[in-house]
């Protein structure tokens, strides 16, 4: 029989979403093929109770006008984590970590899908190594 997880996390609430069409941007860059260097700003709040928090995910590709890439964008979105008491390691990393790699899963398709919706051809945010990604903030509450 499995064991049951000592980690639960919540549902994935998009909050913020800035998004547009560069005009600027060169298109004939298109078939030299696109290099997205996303932005990633992670965000931890852990609540007084010792057991639960919020992660929000920050992800930014360019800025408005810029004629590196076709688009602007800026997307932020958060979830709640919750962990049993007997949980061992470093949990500010562990809550960094995870929820930024879950987070980020729910904005990766949404880039695809906005280009797409643009008349653009798919771009894709890369797969990242977040392995070292330290929160921007840690906040208790």
């Amino acid at each position: 029989m499995a064991k049951a997880s000592l980690f639960r996390m919540g549902h994935v609430q998009l909050v913020e979403l800035n998004y547009g069409v560069n005009e600027s941007f060169d298109s004939e860059k298109f078939k030299e093929g696109i290099s997205l260097a996303p932005e990633l700003i992670t965000e931890l709040t852990r609540y007084g109770d010792g057991k639960s928090a919020l992660v929000a995910l920050t992800v930014i590709i360019s800025k408005k006008n810029s004629k590196k890439n076709p688009i602007w964008f800026k997307a932020k979105n958060r979830m709640s984590l919750e962990w049993a008491n007997d949980f061992e390691g470093d949990i500010d990393q562990f809550l960094t970590t995870t929820g930024t790699f879950h987070l980020l899963s729910f904005l990766r398709p949404l880039v695809t899908q906005l280009t797409t919706m643009s008349l653009l051809p798919p771009l894709i945010l890369p797969l990242m190594d977040i392995s070292d990604l330290k929160a921007k903030e840690i906040k208790v509450e």
